[in-house]
């Protein structure tokens, strides 16, 4: 992701921390889904990130701090019994 980042924001600085590498493999295969539900993606993690930075720059999103942009605010939030 912090790559991903880089290419979208060129002067972004990226501070890698080898000491505290988490060795977990995140790659994802899909097939299941696309040979079972019949669901493929149509947006890429890069692109989506473009669209997120687009919509920043032109105010569609004018406050990304904000808890109704972030998945960890809203489960954070939920109440479960």
């Amino acid at each position: 992701m912090a790559d991903f980042a880089q290419e979208l924001f060129p002067n972004l600085e990226v501070i890698r921390n080898n000491a505290m590498v988490d060795a977990r493999n995140y790659r994802v295969n899909c097939d299941k889904f696309r040979d079972v539900l019949g669901y493929e993606t149509k947006t890429s993690v890069l692109d989506g990130m473009r669209e997120l930075k687009e919509a920043i720059e032109s105010g569609r999103i004018s406050d990304p701090d904000q808890d109704q942009h972030s998945n960890f605010k809203a489960i954070r939030g939920l109440s479960i019994n």
